[in-house]
């Protein structure tokens, strides 16, 4: 699309400045670059922008994008932060581009074509969809699946009038689990995600991957971010199996001269994968037994690294221990690390 799209709200709201204020330093913690000017704060983002003006009793919402994806991605970010932060309900109507929208655009059917255990525990499911051009991207690079509650049929959003995508709720209530395109390709229209089977406390993912057949439907909305700045001079990158196609796709995305240190644990040596990975990058397995914490804890950036990364995706016990490690004893502040958490010890996983 060769114009870009607009889309404007005026919201009612009582004392609007603090929570604007509040609500835009948050979005600004995420990645947006926020400046404010008397009663204007504008956020810039990579896909668009939104300005919101502050009036008495009011705030003026615009937001600009370049595609009806990025549009439709604007609007709910400001819907529902203001949604959330708002000291009361708040009535939202979109005018301008995009207001007929009733689906989701960034919304696609998955269909199962091909299936290919890497593992005894990871099994990748190639999916045949249409257009997914808006998926392609390197630095986004994860997708939200869509699971039915019955594990049979497909539960499709619709867009509410404050731009919110919407779901079926009660008992038809879909279940939704964060995955990695670990390939895609967009000529042929199929993506490759590969999931880990999980033995006990199994979630919808690991579930749908157990029973999988030609022809079988699930839903994908997205996509979202989680990629590795590609400029950094050291790389320390971990996590367990839920990270590994995470990590496999990082490895294929950083460029020639990157160098680092990967560590990978899994539960048992028959869990060990094939990855391609630059000549700098040095890849250690490691056991459950012995343990990603300590693992990581022997690794840190070594001093003629100006600009090091860190990356972990791991269980959420692990994750407390390993951000408070980064951020305390390694001292590395924001921009500088991503210690995310997976999955739950005794919670559903996938």
């Amino acid at each position: 699309m060769s114009h870009l799209l607009t889309a404007r709200a005026d919201i009612a709201i009582r004392e609007p400045a603090a929570m604007l204020k509040q609500l835009c330093e948050h979005i600004a913690e995420h990645g947006a670059v926020y400046n404010r000017s008397e009663s204007r704060h504008d956020l810039r983002f990579p896909f668009g922008t939104a300005v919101l003006h502050e009036d008495a009793g009011h705030v003026q919402v615009e937001v600009v994008g370049g595609t009806f994806p990025a549009l439709f991605n604007l609007r709910s970010i400001i819907a529902g932060h203001m949604q959330e932060f708002a000291p009361q309900p708040l009535s939202i109507h979109w005018t301008g581009d995009g207001a007929r929208m009733t689906r989701p655009p960034n919304y696609r059917v998955l269909r199962v074509i091909e299936m290919l255990d890497l593992t005894p525990r990871m099994r990748r499911i190639r999916f045949a969809s249409d257009d997914l051009s808006l998926f392609a991207g390197l630095d986004n690079i994860h997708v939200r699946l869509v699971f039915s509650s019955d594990g049979h049929g497909l539960a499709e959003p619709r867009i509410s009038p404050d731009g919110l995508e919407r779901w079926p709720d009660g008992p038809d209530k879909p279940e939704f689990r964060r995955y990695t395109i670990r390939e895609i390709d967009v000529t042929a229209g199929v993506l490759d995600i590969d999931f880990v089977l999980h033995a006990e406390a199994a979630g919808p993912g690991s579930r749908f991957a157990e029973t999988a057949r030609t022809g079988d439907r699930i839903g994908m909305i997205g996509p979202g971010g989680g990629s590795l700045p590609m400029d950094r001079d050291w790389y320390l990158i971990a996590g367990d199996e839920t990270a590994l196609p995470a990590i496999a796709r990082f490895l294929e995305l950083l460029p020639a001269a990157a160098r680092g240190h990967v560590i990978i644990e899994i539960a048992n040596e028959a869990e060990r994968q094939p990855l391609a990975y630059r000549r700098n990058m040095k890849v250690e397995w490691v056991l459950r037994t012995d343990g990603l914490v300590s693992a990581l804890q022997r690794h840190a950036p070594p001093k003629d690294a100006q600009s090091p990364f860190i990356w972990v995706g791991c269980e959420d016990g692990a994750f407390r221990e390993l951000r408070r490690y980064v951020r305390n004893d390694l001292a590395l502040k924001k921009g500088y690390h991503s210690i995310v958490a997976y999955w739950r010890e005794g919670h559903a996983a996938d």
